[in-house]
């Protein structure tokens, strides 16, 4: 089950009803959002992100800066009158490939792409491609772990000194960072 909402904890009316709501879980994972990239308050960069990969249910939540990952794309869309956001032929291939295509990754792989505009969501998204891309099925845990720190390293390549990326990472029942 997954609780989101754009306001800040200390005035959200979900954040209120959650405290008293009693949650059993064995997991849970909680995100205060400091807003350097994307929109604030937009629903659409709420943390944690959430995808499906091989049947696995897959969250991330991030804090710090990542430059080669915060450009917003252009994606397309204009505003109508009532500020509603249009599609207009968008083309999420040309989209996500805006930011680097990690690993073994090509244009024709990408599955994922950001709903927001965060450096967060396009790093989420930009690893479970790479995933897809290196594996057709979950490997084990100890290959994951070495391919999850390989992509690590190529997301900061060259950029060590202005990315921070720290990051929480669920798939399934494992929490990975």
């Amino acid at each position: 089950r997954s609780f989101v909402d754009p306001p800040p904890a200390a005035t959200s009316p979900l954040a209120e009803m959650i405290s008293e709501y009693p949650i059993k879980t064995l997991t849970m994972v909680s995100h205060i959002r400091y807003a350097t990239q994307g929109k604030a308050g937009s629903l659409a960069n709420v943390h944690p992100f959430s995808r499906e990969i091989w049947g696995m249910h897959f969250i991330f939540v991030h804090n710090g800066d990542v430059p080669k990952f915060s450009a917003k794309p252009q994606n397309n869309m204009n505003e109508n009158e009532d500020g509603l956001h249009l599609h207009q032929h968008q083309n999420l291939h040309h989209q996500m490939h805006q930011f680097p295509l990690l690993g073994k990754t090509t244009v024709e792989d990408i599955i994922y792409t950001p709903v927001g505009d965060t450096d967060s969501e396009a790093v989420f998204c930009a690893i479970l491609n790479a995933l897809k891309a290196e594996f057709k099925s979950p490997p084990p845990l100890s290959t994951f772990y070495q391919t999850l720190r390989e992509l690590c390293n190529e997301i900061v390549s060259g950029e060590e000194d202005k990315s921070i990326l720290n990051f929480l990472m669920g798939c399934g029942q494992y929490t990975l960072f």
